[in-house]
């Protein structure tokens, strides 16, 4: 998408805004990958993905993979950022941003696969709840989580965890009491059931 996002910018994305609009750009699930692309309306006859860089041909969409995509929105694009700050400065921006109604994704060359995000998310929030909500976690089950739940080739699954437990530590931070309870037990019953805690 380069020259509008880079790769490896933060990109906010607004899940409330599904309906396609010619011309913007939408982060989309196309074949389990996560995918941000610039969409062009033909109406009622085709959809074009196009990238901001010219090395990359469009790519039109009809019929049933026209629907896929429309069926497939995430949201749409409304900031995205280049961070040249150190690593903290990039948690403490990530982190200002968590209250809204919008999901954080870092663009890739390639695109990210939406399952690993699902699986790094599912297990941050469980594991920014460990010591807020008084537990501790077996290690050797979460070793074995990963182990099961997730491929070892994926490179980004890491980055993305940890950007998940910071988000999800900062979130929990401003809970009140009945939703520090209901969280804290949902967490309790997850990591039961996955042997985390017995």
């Amino acid at each position: 998408m380069e020259p509008a996002i880079y790769h490896g910018d933060l990109v906010m994305i607004d899940q409330r805004k599904t309906h396609i609009r010619s011309g913007k750009i939408y982060a989309f699930i196309d074949s389990d990958a996560l995918r941000i692309k610039r969409i062009v309306v033909i109406p009622e006859t085709a959809l074009i993905l196009r990238s901001d860089n010219p090395k990359h041909a469009p790519d039109h969409r009809v019929g049933e993979a026209m629907n896929h995509v429309s069926q497939n929105i995430l949201g749409r694009v409304v900031w995205s950022g280049h961070s040249w700050g150190s690593e903290t400065e990039r948690t403490i921006m990530r982190n200002l941003f968590l209250g809204l109604p919008v999901l954080f994704v870092c663009s890739m060359a390639n695109a990210q696969n939406f399952e690993s995000m699902q699986r790094a998310t599912e297990l941050g929030t469980v594991i920014a709840a460990e010591d807020l909500c008084g537990l501790t976690f077996d290690q050797s089950a979460v070793s074995d989580w990963i182990d099961e739940n997730t491929d070892p080739s994926d490179m980004s699954f890491p980055g993305t965890l940890q950007m998940m437990v910071d988000g999800s530590t900062f979130q929990n931070s401003g809970m009140s009491g009945s939703a520090l309870t209901a969280h804290c037990r949902s967490v309790e019953r997850t990591a039961r059931h996955f042997g985390f805690i017995e």
